[in-house]
């Protein structure tokens, strides 16, 4: 993977800092000053590869009126594969990270109605793990202030199941005019309607290793951390996301496990917070949960 590949995960990955519209390969190579046809064919080279696994659009929990929250879990490998190969039967969970550091387990992020509905997930995932601890829980912050939820919501759920489609194919699916839809979609992108997700791989070969890394950090201490922690990674890191509570996220590429074991090194000097551990994973896998198209529907009908 060369900076061109990096950039492109940058842009899939959190465009809104870097660019104005959402991540399409017209989108994204305009904000690059590259060709399209050379996006695109990095992005099928990326795939094939199996660094980049998909792009997903996750809908902002406040547009649905629903709640975002992220669990640790530490478990055995083959447990991790276990809850990853049944995922769609667990309907409020959207997202999983692997995590494969001192603590195997799992970063899984649910999008729910009610507590009730959260607690019988967590429970059939913790059924699927066999012996497993909770490590964490942190609520996602909702964004979102669009009102008129109706108009925008046929909009969310084709950029769902085709984040990187054109306006042309999607205002033709939900049959309202192209300007229209145009004009919603920004409206939407300027409000924080949606963020865009890459489904990443492990990878470990020539290219180095593409990894996550979230870090437990007090509320109130997170903007002075995470200068810190940026300036320990360095060239190594690709992004930084901060939507968790009490959680900050980095998406990072280095060279060979003896670099990653480094950085993390450097993030515990960076930070100087006794029990701090850096929760590495190398793999994401996202679903279009259950929870999240009842809710379009629901609000749609």
């Amino acid at each position: 993977m060369d900076e061109l590949d990096a950039d492109i995960i940058r842009r899939t990955h959190f465009p809104s800092s870097l660019m104005n519209e959402r991540p399409t390969y017209y989108s994204i190579a305009k904000s690059m000053n590259q060709n399209p046809s050379t996006v695109r064919n990095r992005i099928i080279k990326l795939r094939k590869s199996g660094v980049l696994k998909d792009i997903v659009a996750i809908p902002d929990s406040n547009l649905l009126g629903m709640k975002r929250i992220a669990l640790v879990v530490s478990c055995h490998n083959h447990f991790a594969d276990n809850v990853i190969k049944n995922m769609g039967t667990i309907g409020t969970l959207m997202g999983i990270h692997r995590v494969v550091q001192a603590t195997s387990g799992l970063v899984m992020e649910f999008m729910y109605d009610t507590e009730k509905e959260l607690d019988e997930d967590i429970a059939k995932v913790i059924d699927l793990c066999g012996e497993a601890n909770i490590l964490f829980r942190s609520p996602i912050k909702g964004l979102c202030t669009l009102k008129d939820r109706k108009k925008y919501l046929p909009l969310m759920d084709r950029l769902i199941q085709s984040p990187m489609a054109g306006i042309d194919e999607i205002s033709k699916f939900v049959d309202i005019n192209r300007k229209t839809a145009s004009k919603r979609i920004a409206e939407m992108s300027r409000q924080n309607a949606f963020s865009y997700e890459p489904a990443l791989s492990a990878y470990m070969n020539n290219n180095g290793i593409l990894f996550i890394i979230s870090i437990p950090i007090p509320e109130e201490m997170k903007e002075q951390m995470k200068i810190s922690i940026v300036s320990a990674l360095g060239k190594n890191l690709l992004l930084v996301k901060d939507t968790f509570y009490g959680l900050l996220t980095f998406l990072g590429h280095c060279n060979n496990m003896h670099e990653l074991n480094l950085i993390s090194e450097s993030i515990l000097n960076a930070t100087g917070i006794q029990g701090i551990e850096p929760i590495i994973a190398f793999d994401s896998t996202w679903h279009y949960s259950e929870s999240i198209k009842n809710s379009i529907q629901k609000s749609t009908s």
